[in-house]
């Protein structure tokens, strides 16, 4: 009985799929990557108008502890300086935890990370969904790009669930395209310091790992690849 169920064991286990080195190459760029830009987050990002430096660790926890904070200055606060970092620190920790995918506890992190992602994304739309309702004092058509996005982002997060086991790689380079458009935007800045510029060289390297992972795990070519998981279609 004990040999039956030591041979189910090691048929169960062959018939798992082989991860290839080079998904593990690339996921090990995402992990570097994305500690590179978690550490940003306590460096000099931006020169104020007044000369100060701006750091998005010590700025978002001074919105929290100001005498005269209140929720949207927190919740302002919270989008501007943590999310971007959060964001890179959940694709971080997934992709450390898929470089041994075989452990339970490797696994258990991998769905954790994934679920801190999409949850980013959520914020993002929460965020979006308020910058139209503020535009929508100022002129309707202000709120057309707002709503846009942020039914377009809500309804791909939706689609998204259709790829299952490929769900968290279309969700990585969705959330790393966004953080290297935002990273790109800020670091154009006359003002911009040297973390800025080395959250957005991390941003790049968090872009293409995500690809390189998608692209070695589908077997697709690049832009088969990004375009099955762009639109929800599981590369075959």
């Amino acid at each position: 009985m004990a040999s039956e169920v030591s041979m189910s064991h090691v048929m169960f286990v062959s018939r798992r799929p082989a991860v290839p080195s080079s998904a593990r190459s690339w996921r090990g760029l995402t992990t570097g990557a994305g500690l590179l830009v978690v550490a940003t987050f306590f460096l000099p990002a931006m020169k104020s108008c007044d000369g100060s430096v701006t750091i998005p660790a010590r700025e978002w926890t001074a919105s929290l502890t100001a005498h005269d904070s209140n929720l949207d200055n927190v919740v302002a606060a919270t989008f501007l300086y943590l999310v971007p970092y959060l964001a890179a620190l959940f694709l971080m920790l997934g992709a450390a935890a898929r470089l041994s995918p075989s452990s339970n506890r490797s696994r258990h992190w991998s769905r954790t990370a994934d679920r801190g992602v999409t949850g980013c994304l959520l914020f993002t739309v929460l965020m979006t969904v308020s910058g139209a309702c503020d535009a929508l004092h100022q002129s309707f058509h202000a709120a057309d790009v707002p709503v846009a996005f942020a039914v377009g982002l809500s309804l791909w997060l939706l689609a998204a669930r259709r790829l299952k086991e490929q769900g968290h790689l279309a969700r990585a380079l969705v959330t790393s395209g966004f953080l290297a458009a935002w990273f790109v935007f800020w670091s154009r800045s006359a003002d911009a310091l040297y973390g800025v510029v080395l959250a957005c060289a991390g941003s790049a390297g968090l872009l293409v790992g995500a690809t390189g992972e998608a692209v070695a795990l589908t077997g697709a070519p690049v832009h088969r690849a990004v375009w099955s998981l762009l639109s929800c279609r599981p590369a075959r």
